[in-house]
């Protein structure tokens, strides 16, 4: 499996996850990726939990080396795996270079299996439609491959595992049969995230709120969906008494001056391993998207671990989300994308009885344990490799 950027960082978790499930699963699986730090070549390797992990070094900058451009990553991977046998190798950004590149040469080289992840709308109606224009030759070149390799490196692979029903029919109406396609949901840490039952607080911040609402992988680019739920909780969190803990690292300088300075905590970033169980004092954790191409497309991977901590969702209806909100509606607050509806669903959570709350935890913790395990969507996986080997191997005959 390869891995688009560097070590623990750029969707590193779920890409690990999965990687993990199939070793466990009886599977010999490697995992190339890049280092975070230092500078040690060819590579640094380390044996985790049944997965062989192989990280290169990198020269460019973290933020082009994290978007899968870094060019001694990319020509490491190429050219050291590149030869090796595999049944199966699979690229995670696949029209990333460091990335897409080495699965693809060793498909030419070796006739191994080529499957691609399809994680988001990158083209210009998903998150080019949000970005601003690049300012710089080279940002410009990067802007028109990245709309033309998400699309080819695609169409060239074996088969394609994508996120949501809607990245499923975008990926036919751009020409890639049905059957090559899987929708493999994000999972959730259920061995490492411990339930705890509401209101068994450890103290470890914001004691004196009532209520506690979490948000888990804060990044710049979240404020804008997140602005009616932080303009909704700044007009209530004095009267309702609320708090909320992100973790990240990156609330914007505006959300720390337009926030209530006692009313917030960030934890930084935190390796879910060693440390989820410091987010277990939240009582409901937060989900809102605005409904949009760009949304639509992908899959909250935070979601899983919310329901892993065993509590409820504050959530907008988009993607495929919406139907999960329909099945498991103990497992969500729904508001819309709108200050007064968040308002509105604000007031009614804070006098919702604790028997009530207790019952919603334990039936959440339940679906994750069920739905959301990385074991699950690992085996989900396995079933998707095996049904694209055959009908490799079924194409061939018919060949010859």
């Amino acid at each position: 499996m390869s891995h688009v950027g560097r070590k623990g960082t750029t969707g590193f978790g779920r890409t690990y996850s999965l990687a993990r499930g199939l070793a466990g699963l009886g599977h010999t699986v490697s995992l190339l990726t890049t280092q975070e730090t230092g500078f040690r070549l060819p590579w640094l390797v380390e044996d985790v939990d049944g997965v062989r992990v192989y990280a290169t070094p990198e020269l460019m900058t973290a933020g082009l080396s994290d978007g899968g451009y870094g060019v001694l990553s990319t020509a490491l991977k190429t050219l050291f795996w590149g030869p090796r046998l595999y049944d199966i190798v699979h690229s995670d950004v696949s029209h990333r270079p460091a990335s897409g590149w080495p699965c693809r040469f060793n498909r030419w080289l070796r006739g191994s299996a080529y499957i691609s992840e399809w994680w988001d709308n990158y083209g210009r109606e998903g998150q080019l439609a949000h970005r601003d224009r690049p300012r710089t030759v080279l940002g410009r070149f990067l802007q028109r491959y990245e709309c033309w390799a998400e699309i080819e490196s695609r169409r060239a692979a074996d088969g394609v595992v994508v996120l949501s029903e809607a990245a499923r029919k975008r990926a036919i109406s751009v020409g890639i049969p049905g059957d090559k396609l899987v929708v493999i949901h994000g999972g959730c840490e259920t061995e490492d995230i411990r339930f705890r039952e509401p209101g068994n607080r450890s103290g470890g911040y914001l004691k004196d709120c009532t209520l506690i609402f979490g948000f888990i992988g804060l990044t710049t680019g979240d404020e804008q969906d997140l602005a009616p739920f932080l303009g909704a909780f700044t007009l209530l969190c004095g009267a309702l008494n609320l708090g909320l803990v992100t973790c990240g690292g990156k609330q914007s300088v505006n959300m720390k001056t337009r926030l209530p300075a006692d009313r917030i905590v960030d934890l930084g970033w935190l390796n879910f391993r060693r440390e989820s169980h410091r987010l277990t004092d939240v009582d409901v954790f937060v989900l809102v998207k605005q409904p949009n191409a760009k949304n639509a497309c992908g899959w909250p991977n935070k979601l899983g671990d919310y329901l892993a901590f065993g509590r409820p969702v504050l959530c907008t209806r988009y993607g495929d989300v919406a139907p999960l909100m329909d099945q498991h509606p103990d497992c969500f607050y729904p508001v819309d994308w709108s200050e007064a509806s968040i308002l509105q669903t604000l007031r009614a959570i804070a006098t919702e009885s604790p028997v009530r709350r207790l019952e919603r935890s334990r039936y959440a913790r339940r679906i994750a344990e069920e739905l959301f395990s990385w074991n699950a969507k690992a085996r989900e996986l396995e079933s998707f490799y095996r049904r694209i080997l055959v009908s490799r191997k079924n194409n061939m005959s018919r060949d010859e």
